[in-house]
């Protein structure tokens, strides 16, 4: 029973330092990698984090992203009869006219 058993073991162990081995080595060559194109990843995470900065710094004015629409007169079938621009002469219409 021993015997059966010696071959497993080894194989197991085999296995195991192969496996150790390739990890090993594949962190090795990431590191490697990292090193000479570090700034591959730097430079996203810094854009990512100035952007979430200058966000929270510097929101935009909601008064500004919720406009009033324009006028639209209808008629008692709901076709157009006239529109009229908003407050700043601009073309706004609201979704359920169009």
């Amino acid at each position: 029973m021993l015997s059966a058993t010696l071959p497993l073991d080894l194989m197991m162990k085999l296995t195991k330092t192969i496996l150790s081995n390739l990890q090993n080595h594949l962190l090795i060559k990431f590191i490697r990698i990292i090193q000479k194109r570090w700034y591959i990843y730097v430079i996203p995470i810094i854009l990512v984090c100035l952007f979430t900065l200058a966000n929270f710094c510097f929101p935009l004015p909601k008064e500004k992203l919720h406009l009033l629409p324009s006028t639209v007169v209808l008629d008692r079938n709901g076709e157009w009869l006239r529109a009229f621009t908003s407050t700043d002469d601009m073309w706004r219409f609201p979704v359920t006219s169009i």
